[in-house]
């Protein structure tokens, strides 16, 4: 027996197993994967238009105009985006939460038509262009202004203008320990030293530094370093730039003030906030040490411990 033709059969066996094990691993992988679309179409959550939904994910843009223009991708699916107040765009590298409803039902996905998203990571919230930054206490009203939008990398917020970086701010926890932390001196350093300054529309006062580098403040708890790209830049839109003080919530916060402290006596403007301290206790935790009075000069303490990032969801009150 010629043992040439013998090892050419064996080659042929060997060929022969060889490929009924890969049909089998083909057919296999594809019986596998028809079993896991099966499973996700069976066990495919089913969502109703106006439902309430809290996702987190990541933005990818989906030209799928008019019904959607980007997708959002998380651990409970996909749903499909829209906003005419928010430039989605803007968020492509951010994990993000949306708390809405749906708007729309496609075959292929929930469609939520947004104007509000948060970054929890960051303790940023945006609501129709307007950035709020919990931890540096601070916001930015871009609403009139849509080609304005900002972001946070670490410490730093960046403000941009038609996608160019414009201003730069970072802040840092004013201390009385350290002079260049020290906030009511470098304040007074500055003014006796005659700097150049100026008041923005929330009396907030600007210092300015160098060229194109100013600093302000918030109370004696914050301070903000701001690089601009033009001198005059930060003068321009410094009433969008909204710092969080004592003053600001006097102000802005009076309502909340008197239904917390006063349980809503007063509203009819008969009672006076006489002072407010702030103090940072946590991440987005704000302490409010408030003195109120009535009409009838009584005097009234406060203490409001206020997540600022949740909504100013209260924590704690005493009295």
């Amino acid at each position: 027996m010629d043992i040439r033709n013998i090892l050419h059969k064996k080659e042929e066996n060997k060929t022969k197993k060889i490929r009924i094990i890969i049909a089998i691993l083909f057919f296999g992988c594809i019986l596998s994967l028809f079993g896991i679309l099966v499973y996700r179409h069976q066990h495919k959550a089913e969502y109703f238009l106006w439902e309430s939904v809290s996702v987190e994910g990541t933005i990818e843009v989906h030209n799928n105009y008019p019904i959607n223009t980007h997708k959002l991708i998380s651990k409970d699916g996909i749903f499909g985006m829209k906003s005419s107040s928010l430039n989605l765009n803007d968020f492509l590298w951010e994990k993000i939460t949306v708390d809405w409803n749906i708007t729309g039902i496609t075959k292929d996905f929930p469609v939520l038509e947004i104007s509000s998203l948060t970054i929890p990571d960051k303790s940023v919230k945006v609501t129709n262009n307007i950035y709020s930054f919990a931890k540096e206490l601070i916001y930015f009203d871009f609403s009139q202004e849509k080609e304005f939008y900002a972001s946070k990398d670490k410490n730093k917020i960046t403000i941009y203008f038609q996608n160019s970086p414009i201003i730069d701010i970072e802040s840092f926890f004013c201390s009385k320990i350290t002079p260049q932390h020290n906030c009511e001196e470098l304040a007074q350093t500055y003014e006796t030293n005659d700097n150049d300054l100026f008041s923005s529309y929330g009396w907030n006062i600007f210092y300015k530094i160098s060229d194109n580098e100013w600093i302000t403040f918030n109370d004696d708890i914050l301070g903000y370093i701001i690089n601009t790209v033009d001198e005059d830049l930060l003068l321009n839109i410094s009433h969008l730039l909204n710092i969080i003080d004592s003053n600001f919530i006097k102000n802005n916060k009076r309502d909340f003030i008197v239904e917390n402290c006063l349980g809503g006596v007063g509203e009819d403007e008969s009672v006076s906030i006489s002072s407010i301290n702030l103090d940072i206790i946590d991440e987005n935790l704000l302490k409010l040490d408030i003195q109120l009075s009535d009409s009838l000069w009584n005097n009234t303490s406060c203490k409001i411990n206020v997540d600022v990032f949740d909504n100013w969801n209260i924590k704690n009150i005493t009295t």
